[in-house]
């Protein structure tokens, strides 16, 4: 679980902070929203925008890899056998780089206007 923790202490902060320094520096965390637009349609519970490109999806999962990969590793602890990539690893690596990934990815593509179609 070691390894997950690195990664996810490591990773997980600087894209946080990267992704919310943009939405705390910017008019709105909306991307493409007119001035003032605090009110849109949402999707139910987390509130992210499905009528305008929207920063938080990509702050929220790089946030909580921060959580998910030492979790990972934990989790898979058991499993742990001699030598340099055990399932254990592997999984917290796994884990790490689909949250990087998809944080990166919903950032970008928030950046550029596009609307993810969570629904």
């Amino acid at each position: 679980y070691r390894l997950g923790t690195v990664l996810g202490c490591l990773i997980g902060p600087i894209l946080t902070m990267v992704y919310g320094f943009t939405l705390s520096f910017g008019d709105s965390h909306f991307v493409g929203a007119p001035p003032g637009a605090l009110d849109v349609p949402g999707l139910p519970f987390l509130g992210w925008s499905t009528q305008y490109a929207d920063l938080r999806p990509a702050h929220f999962f790089a946030l909580h890899m921060i959580q998910a990969s030492p979790l990972t590793g934990w989790l898979m602890d058991p499993f742990v056998t001699t030598g340099s990539y055990t399932p254990a690893r592997l999984a917290a690596m796994a884990i790490s780089i689909v949250f990087a990934g998809l944080s990166t990815w919903l950032f970008f593509n928030a950046m550029v206007g596009f609307v993810i179609p969570f629904v």
